[in-house]
């Protein structure tokens, strides 16, 4: 990498207020580490998201809303990548992927994405070079979120077989780190699977030039009816003992006044369930979402 850009950090943020209703309002920006001063990359009314500096700091790509408004999506945002350079990203931004998002280097002319297709999520590689869009993982499971080791070598969050939300999931249904080598892609490497078979893992990272990955987990089993209401208190995080952090699986909590309850939504959004003394259990269920 240039040792002049060595002391940049590149980041995404909503510190400018949206506009105007159902608008994204995330921009990237980069920090000079030893001046302080902040310019904004991402060009004035477009939104971008998922920044990813190339291995020689000089261009970044960028998911990016440029030209379309936010619908609603949470999940498939139907965006495009697009590279600028970070020395004058006025000057140089080039729409590269149609449909992409996530980017990822391998290398200065290589970029790894994930992309919905149909009703599966895949992750890719684009070679800047020839336009070529190779897929990389299986068509049978999906694979989110690459993180690139090298030109045909990334770490990916794989769930190998669909679940509903009221399964009782088994190994292959929870999210999983592994790594895949273009070179010989039927054999990944599976790494979480071998250091905890029953928790979802996310976003991987890559570090020391991919002999370590790192990831995010999380424990997310499934709620049953008349569970006891899981309450763990910790004490380094607040100088109160009496506060402490309630563990479920949901969205859209709200206690009631005297804090004895709480109710949330389930994550299929449709049923809501109540947390008490009493334990768990679904106070309303629908069909529909």
């Amino acid at each position: 990498m240039d040792p002049q850009l060595t002391h940049y950090l590149v980041y995404v943020s909503t510190k400018e207020p949206v506009q105007e209703c159902r608008s994204p309002w995330n921009v990237v920006y980069k920090t000079n580490l030893r001046t302080g001063e902040t310019e904004r990359l991402t060009p004035p009314g477009t939104f971008d998201l998922s920044p990813s500096v190339s291995p020689s700091g000089k261009k970044v790509a960028v998911a990016s809303f440029q030209g379309k408004r936010w619908d609603g999506e949470i999940k498939d945002l139907k965006i495009n990548i697009y590279v600028m350079s970070l020395e004058n990203p006025s000057m140089e931004r080039k729409r590269v992927i149609e449909n992409g998002g996530w980017p990822s280097w391998g290398s200065e002319n290589v970029i790894f994405f994930h992309r919905k297709v149909g009703d599966i999520w895949g992750v890719f590689q684009y070679n800047l070079s020839t336009s070529e869009t190779i897929r990389v993982t299986p068509e049978a499971f999906d694979a989110v979120t690459p993180a690139a080791i090298d030109e045909t070598r990334i770490a990916v969050a794989t769930i190998r077989q669909k679940s509903e939300f009221t399964d009782v999931r088994t190994e292959t249904q929870y999210r999983h780190i592994e790594i895949f080598d273009m070179n010989t892609p039927e054999q990944p490497l599976q790494i979480t699977q071998n250091t905890r078979a029953k928790a979802d893992h996310f976003n991987p990272f890559v570090m020391d030039g991919g002999k370590y990955i790192g990831y995010h987990r999380c424990k997310s089993d499934l709620l049953q009816h008349g569970d006891d209401v899981p309450r763990h208190f910790h004490k380094l995080q607040s100088p109160h003992e009496d506060v402490g952090v309630f563990r479920v699986s949901g969205v859209f909590p709200t206690f009631s006044k005297d804090g004895s309850k709480l109710a949330f939504v389930d994550n299929e959004f449709k049923a809501v369930w109540l947390a008490d003394s009493k334990g768990l259990r679904v106070v309303f269920d629908v069909w529909s979402h």
